[in-house]
């Protein structure tokens, strides 16, 4: 079984054509250079770099008046690496993964989850391909599946996420502090990003491979 419990989990998406998708499966030596060649490895150093640039981030931001912070985040852009790819068809949402999957269902899941579909295909979700990722395998969601969790993504409101976020405060992934005004809308950034891949997937008739690595 899949653990998520190991210590540096991310969790990253791609959006590609069932085509490709079904070119993928039947070419072995093509999967391996679309899952593992010299783009992902760059994707992997710039997301490096990029972790490294949010620490920094955060540490200064502690440092500054909580009016000032908000300023900020309002107009902070996001850290994550589909910023980085000019055809928006990838993203990462690094550690944020379990808060994200909370503040969607109500959940602390790990590998499994009992929540109700669709949002709780968002993260946890997915088919395993024959595809392995760091950890587990690679996963997919049909076009289908990503037109229905695209529809309740745009059908969650702020209000309901925010009052996961202010009853939550549990022993979440990664987070090593109490949550404040700052991680919030430092999370709503991601949430922003999931909406609009999934809605960009949706418009396209994609399938979204997932990958725990």
């Amino acid at each position: 079984m899949l653990s998520f419990r190991t210590m540096g989990i991310t969790v990253n998406y791609r959006r590609i054509s069932p085509e490709k998708f079904a070119e993928l499966q039947g070419n072995p030596k093509l999967a391996e250079e679309f899952f593992n060649g010299e783009d992902s490895s760059s994707t992997a150093q710039i997301d490096r770099l990029m972790q490294a640039q949010a620490q920094n981030e955060r540490e200064l931001m502690q440092q500054i008046s909580t009016q000032v912070r908000e300023a900020l985040y309002r107009d902070k852009a996001s850290v994550y690496a589909d910023n980085l790819d000019t055809t928006k068809t990838q993203l990462s949402i690094e550690k944020e993964w379990q808060a994200i999957h909370y503040l969607l269902t109500g959940e602390i899941a790990f590998d499994e989850t009992q929540a109700e579909p669709p949002l709780s295909n968002v993260v946890l979700g997915g088919r395993p391909t024959k595809f392995k990722a760091s950890y587990g395998y690679v996963r997919y969601l049909t076009p289908d599946e990503v037109k229905e969790i695209a529809l309740a993504l745009n059908q969650v409101s702020r209000e309901e996420l925010r009052t996961r976020f202010d009853s939550g405060n549990a022993k979440i992934y990664a987070q090593e502090e109490q949550w404040d005004e700052e991680s919030w809308m430092f999370l709503m950034n991601v949430q922003d990003d999931l909406v609009r891949f999934f809605n960009e997937a949706a418009a396209n008739n994609q399938v979204i491979l997932i990958s725990s690595d």
